[in-house]
């Protein structure tokens, strides 16, 4: 065995030791009577090309309650030790329903398929699915989605109780849509310094979604471009993270609590397994799934938006030479210094080269008055936005 497959092999050694881990200790509560009532995630999905994609979770209730502005730091401390504390539930049925069109106002039984949970308890759901009819407001089009766990063994202390269900949604772009959005989240829409070390952890530990400071000047960003240029309000917002599924509740109400417009979340697993973890494995996360999106939607531009601190610039470089002409604009928020901005730069230089605009600012404003000048954004949008831009805790530079 070449000493180069030392690492592959063990770092496959210890995802395996995760799956058993959790394996026995679901198998021991059952045994003992000591499972909780369980829950099923259904995450923000997406439809394109007539297809339902989907992903979500069937774990022990974690208990975790939403958080509120005068929560104490050792509380949010340990929701957050709940959220990667849990219990996931492998091997479960889930039952995953999505809504169809009426047919001259009839009803018409929801198309539906069930799957099974992986060894870390998530199901991954890919059906065909009608087209999600518009929402009562302009241009929003979500299609409803119901997921609930047949397995009695699944349903805790009482396998006689009714099935664990959750309700989820899944977004579909309409025709008129002019492009799609994709945008990190950390150092993009929500303030996490993760430039910074301790400061990074004291920020995520033990803050909640109340208590976590967005960027000023985001959400009214992120609306302009749902709107676009003339008020359509039908671009679809994409979020593509690094960050582990255990905090997607906490990422959708930050997200809903500061009036960011929704958007499917596409985020990753965190394991034992250590390929799972670092900026190699977030850089392929995000490539990976960036693509597939382009793939899934072929006639929309998109526009990228990201942070200079976390290899965002160099993946949305890759993006742009894998898929010419697909990519209207980039934006990335200025949260570094020193070598690292002279790195980026160097990136924007490129992707000019190729076409692309790629805007550096410490400030959201700057971004919105670049989209307004392109077109991606209607101007009288720029007032609201600067307004909320002065409150920007990050300095420009």
């Amino acid at each position: 065995m070449a000493r180069t497959d030392l690492p592959t092999r063990a770092a496959a050694l210890l995802g395996r030791l995760d799956e058993a881990l959790t394996a026995a200790w679901v198998g021991h509560k059952r045994r003992r009577g000591r499972l909780r009532p369980v829950a099923v995630l259904a995450f923000r999905g997406h439809v394109a090309g007539g297809r339902l994609h989907l992903r979500g979770r069937v774990l022990e209730e974690p208990g975790i309650t939403r958080g509120s502005d005068t929560d104490p730091w050792w509380r949010n401390l340990a929701a957050m030790a709940r959220r990667f504390a849990s219990v996931e539930i492998p091997g479960a049925t889930v039952r995953v329903a999505a809504e169809r069109a009426a047919v001259e106002g009839a009803a018409v039984e929801p198309a539906a398929v069930e799957v099974r949970t992986d060894a870390r308890g998530y199901f991954v759901v890919d059906v065909a699915a009608d087209p999600p009819a518009g929402g009562r407001d302009a241009g929003e089009r979500w299609l409803a989605v119901d997921a609930r766990v047949l397995d009695p063994l699944a349903r805790g202390q009482d396998p006689d109780g009714p099935p664990a269900r959750g309700p989820g949604a899944a977004l579909g772009p309409a025709p008129d849509a002019r492009f799609a959005v994709v945008s990190d989240v950390d150092d993009t829409v929500i303030t996490t310094g993760l430039t910074g070390g301790l400061t990074a952890a004291r920020i995520v530990l033990l803050n909640n979604a109340r208590t976590r400071v967005a960027f000023p000047g985001v959400a009214a960003f992120y609306r302009a471009l749902r709107e676009g240029p003339v008020g359509s309000g039908t671009n679809p917002l994409f979020f593509v993270s690094g960050g582990p599924w255990n905090l997607y509740d906490l990422v959708v109400e930050f997200l809903d609590h500061h009036g960011v417009p929704p958007g499917p979340l596409l985020l990753t697993e965190w394991t034992l397994d250590p390929r799972t973890l670092g900026s190699a494995a977030t850089v392929e996360h995000k490539r990976e799934q960036i693509a597939r999106l382009l793939d899934a939607y072929p006639s929309l531009p998109f526009v990228l938006i990201g942070d200079s601190g976390q290899h965002d610039p160099e993946i949305y470089r890759h993006v742009v030479a894998d898929h010419p002409g697909r990519v209207a604009a980039v934006y990335i928020r200025d949260v570094t210094e020193g070598a690292r901005d002279a790195t980026v730069a160097g990136v924007a230089t490129s992707l000019a080269a190729a076409g692309v605009p790629m805007v550096v600012a410490a400030d959201t404003a700057a971004a919105a008055r670049h989209a307004a000048e392109v077109g991606l954004i209607d101007p009288a949008a720029l007032p609201a936005i600067e307004r909320d831009r002065r409150a920007d805790r990050w300095p420009v530079r």
